[in-house]
């Protein structure tokens, strides 16, 4: 019930700034900045009040949805089954969380998840321990090099830095609210046309069978279907030879609206100052980028694009189909 009313209020707000804005979007269609879509969200929402079509429409559609919920549903699960699930929601000796490569649920002994995680955070190729939440100081070098960016007009977004207050105890990194959280995204995006040109590139599943379609058939007789998968991707990408990769990409972009050396000193400052806090202490990861970054597919799949290019160029044996 909640939700539902959330998501009226979500679409009511939509549907009030349609109108609001309506003459100004109609004398801007045409000149968005594509860069629009970094900038922060706002939270304004016009009043009711200003058409009165609008009120009734909005007020109708509410009063629809909303009398259909007095109708009484039977849950589907038992008072013990109900009551299981309750202590399971609050019991702290266990963590239980969404599966990183489905749509499964994995659950964990609390002792064991922390383990787990100070593991991979003793793996002094990839992290380093620091003496204290570095947080703010890296904000202060966001926001200098942002409104270097904007002074020169190279960027025009407004809040593009946010501050993170507390950082979140997790081996996988959430970018949401980091400072670099928007540079990222404009780096990503501008690595974006490399990535979708790459021989390797699959879209999807339908753009799988696709391609599988396209294969000169008959196969040779001793063909092998075979594939390649890099653990830990994101660690694990060496950021020398991915800067070198990317600063190639970018020179070939078709539409250089932000200059090479402006997105490489934002790459760089993005997987710098990749911080953050698990049971109390700091970290910084010094390898590769953060899984949970918005600097994440791109970034790696434009240094596995380079190195599968460079291995294809330095061997007599070539796929028959890639």
């Amino acid at each position: 019930m909640g939700k539902l009313i959330a998501d009226l209020k979500v679409w009511e707000r939509r549907m009030r700034l349609r109108e609001y804005f309506f003459e100004e979007n109609e004398d801007k269609e045409n000149c968005q900045n594509e860069y629009s879509k970094f900038k922060k969200s706002s939270n304004f929402t016009p009043s009711p009040g200003r058409e009165r079509w609008l009120d009734e429409y909005v007020q109708t559609i509410k009063d629809e949805i909303l009398s259909r919920l007095s109708r009484k549903f039977k849950i589907n699960i038992t008072t013990e089954e109900e009551k299981a699930m309750r202590e399971l929601l609050y019991d702290e000796s266990i963590v239980i969380r969404p599966s990183d490569k489905s749509s499964g649920v994995v659950i964990m002994n609390t002792e064991d998840y922390r383990l787990e995680v100070e593991k991979e955070l003793n793996n002094n190729d990839t992290y380093k321990a620091t003496d204290k939440d570095l947080t703010q100081k890296n904000e202060n070098k966001v926001k200098k090099l942002v409104e270097n960016l904007c002074k020169r007009e190279i960027i025009d977004m407004k809040n593009i830095y946010y501050r993170e207050e507390h950082a979140l105890e997790k081996a996988i990194i959430n970018g949401q609210n980091h400072p670099t959280e928007k540079i990222a995204e404009i780096v990503e995006n501008e690595l974006s046309e490399n990535v979708r040109s790459l021989p390797t590139y699959i879209k999807d599943t339908t753009d799988f069978l696709n391609n599988l379609n396209e294969i000169q058939q008959p196969l040779p007789e001793n063909a092998i279907m075979f594939c390649l998968d890099v653990t830990k991707l994101y660690p694990s990408v060496p950021r020398k030879e991915t800067q070198e990769a990317s600063k190639t990409a970018l020179e070939n972009r078709s539409n250089i609206s932000i200059p090479t050396e402006d997105v490489l000193k934002m790459m760089d400052l993005v997987i710098e100052i990749n911080n953050f806090s698990f049971n109390g202490k700091h970290f910084l990861q010094t390898e590769g980028t953060a899984i949970g970054s918005h600097l994440g597919m791109n970034y790696a799949c434009t240094y596995l694009g380079q190195w599968e290019e460079n291995l294809f160029q330095n061997s007599n044996l070539q796929p028959y189909s890639y």
